[in-house]
């Protein structure tokens, strides 16, 4: 018996070693399953001998991946096989669970190699509504193109995918999620579609490299640090529906330009980074510039063709109305230099910065700190608008051209280095306290006679707290300017 059993094992382990009982065939055919079911066997193939064709039909597939992955889709292996930068194209059903798959063999790819970079194109996919989770953390995206019948890019969506620099999103999402492209540092720019209606907060905190976004008019309301320490980010659109905005701009940003598309809700924020300010409403009162007031060092007003009325001040057409209750854009904007009319508005027209009617025939509003020292008004001009230069902080000589007639309520008030002005025979009414308060102004230059001069009416306290050897000289031309 003894010697019986010997032989037997003497013959197993010949037929083992000669391969008759190898799992080879059964590693195949666990491999061409995606390993379904067949964890058991590919163990023993490995075990046994057999594990050389089966890896070469699984590229390495056995009981570890089993536990990651949920589903068979091939796209899994052409991730998993990558040895340089490429586009992964996946088209038919888009479960929730071949996504999660997607996303956790792009994680897998980049600890094996971090310098590969993928763009992922789902566009001919079907099915996917909503996204969540699902690419967190896949640091070798560089492009991704959703595709359409998306509704929803969830929460944590994109977070930290630090090299994500396009991404195309479907005019079917109408939410993002909180954090949804949180730390997204090379998004440069991104498109969004007109039927969004929500942002969830913090949805492009940190995104450094984000250059400029405009945002839908269907967004009513913007959350807390939408943007913050996006630091590269210089130019936002705001929706025309826009309700409520106080929280979205925060530390960590350097925006220079800020677009109103329609209303206009108030900025309970300070902001001293912005420089210019674009307006869309039709109507643009001196309301809506006191809203804006916090952001206290604007430079420039940009009106776009749709605007129908801009008020630079309030009060009525009395010293005293201003001295009380009244309000002019210089007072309310130190900084300002310049306003600029789109070139299609039927209303009104900018030269160098200056606001005037659309004819030209009314000048409307000189900025208080444009940068020139003396300044002509157009030829085309009638009449100077109150206020127009209240407050300016640098004009010593002012040019008043031939064929303006009326010099408005404080037209020159507060002008505190005014010292000459040029005045034509035209003009047939200074009115109220046109110059009051111009404390160097010793020359007023008259192209009239005296008698001219004298006819002119002349409103109440028009040449207040002005220098008390203030000259007038008559007959005035260029050539006898000394």
């Amino acid at each position: 018996m003894k010697k019986l059993l010997q032989v037997i094992s003497l013959c197993t382990a010949v037929l083992f070693s000669t391969g008759f009982f190898s799992c080879t065939n059964s590693v195949s055919q666990g491999n061409q399953n995606n390993n379904s079911g067949q964890e058991e066997q590919n163990n023993q193939g490995n075990t046994q001998g057999g594990t050389e064709q089966g890896n070469e039909q699984g590229s390495g597939q056995g009981s570890s991946q089993t536990s990651i992955y949920k589903t068979d889709n091939d796209v899994i292996q052409q991730i998993l096989s990558m040895t340089e930068s490429g586009t992964i194209k996946v088209t038919g059903e888009l479960t929730e669970d071949l996504l999660t798959d997607i996303g956790t063999a792009l994680k897998e790819l980049y600890k094996k190699n971090d310098s590969i970079r993928v763009d992922l194109d789902l566009e001919e996919g079907k099915g996917l509504q909503k996204i969540v989770y699902t690419f967190k953390d896949c640091n070798n995206l560089k492009s991704v193109f959703l595709p359409e019948g998306l509704t929803e890019i969830g929460k944590y969506s994109f977070e930290n995918c630090i090299n994500l620099e396009q991404i195309k999103i479907p005019e079917t999402v109408e939410t993002l999620g909180e954090l949804a492209f949180y730390n997204c540092s090379a998004l440069k720019n991104i498109e969004l579609p007109e039927k969004l209606k929500t942002i969830g907060r913090q949805a492009f905190n940190h995104c450094s490299s984000l250059e400029c976004i405009d945002i839908p008019d269907g967004v009513t309301e913007l959350l807390a640090a939408t943007f913050s320490f996006c630091s590269s980010l210089k130019t936002i659109k705001l929706p025309a529906n826009i309700e409520n905005c106080d929280s979205f701009y925060s530390k960590g940003t350097s925006l220079e330009t800020i677009e109103f598309k329609g209303n206009i809700p108030n900025i309970n924020f300070p902001v001293d980074t912005i420089k210019t300010i674009k307006l869309y409403a039709e109507n643009i009162s001196i309301e809506i510039f006191q809203k804006l007031r916090k952001i206290n060092q604007v430079e420039t007003f940009v009106f776009s063709s749709s605007v129908k009325n801009i008020q630079v001040s309030t009060g009525t057409n009395t010293f005293e109305s201003y001295t009380s209750d009244s309000y002019t854009i210089n007072y309310l904007y130190s900084y300002l230099k310049e306003i600029i009319i789109d070139n299609n508005n039927q209303n009104y027209f900018s030269e160098d910065g200056v606001l005037y009617s659309k004819d030209k025939k009314v000048i409307i509003f000189y900025p208080k700190n444009k940068q020139n020292n003396s300044y002509s008004i157009l030829k085309e001009t009638k009449k100077l608008e109150k206020f127009v230069f209240l407050g300016n902080i640098h004009l010593k000589k002012m040019i008043i051209t031939t064929g303006i007639e009326i010099i408005g309520i404080c037209s020159f008030m507060y002008n505190e280095y005014l010292e000459t002005i040029v005045i034509p025979k035209t003009v047939l009414l200074i009115d109220d306290y046109a110059f009051y308060c111009s404390p160097r102004l010793k020359t007023i230059y008259y192209t009239g006679t005296e008698e001219e001069w004298n006819q002119i009416e002349k409103g109440e306290g028009w040449n207040q707290c002005c220098p008390s050897d203030m000259k007038i000289i008559f007959n005035y031309t260029e050539e006898n300017n000394d």
